[in-house]
């Protein structure tokens, strides 16, 4: 039984409304988040060169495009000892939420 909680694409959009202070970490490879990523969302493709720069006590909502990536990060940050993960089980291109495109450089 995973430790992070998997929510549907309206718990997780009612999550990020609710929460303002949690941390969106989208998992998606730099080109999918630039193609179209949710307001102050966190681009960490590899979570385990991310996530020194993560704070174990927050609240995280966690998305990628379809949701396997974000399963295993999510069961990676459980298994780090973070206690407040939100798991989307669904894919982002469902969310209610506004999607902003940027430009990111792609090595």
């Amino acid at each position: 039984m995973p430790n992070y909680k998997n929510l549907t694409i309206q718990e997780f959009d009612q999550g990020i409304k609710e929460n303002p202070e949690a941390i969106i970490l989208d998992v998606r490879t730099p080109s999918e988040f630039a193609s179209g990523h949710l307001e102050h969302a966190v681009n960490a493709p590899n979570i385990s060169e991310a996530i020194s720069s993560l704070d174990p006590e927050k609240e995280y909502f966690v998305h990628c495009r379809v949701g396997g990536r974000s399963a295993v990060t999510a069961q990676y940050l459980s298994m780090k000892g973070f206690k407040n993960i939100n798991n989307l089980n669904d894919s982002i291109d469902n969310t209610s939420l506004k999607l902003h495109k940027s430009s990111v450089k792609v090595a």
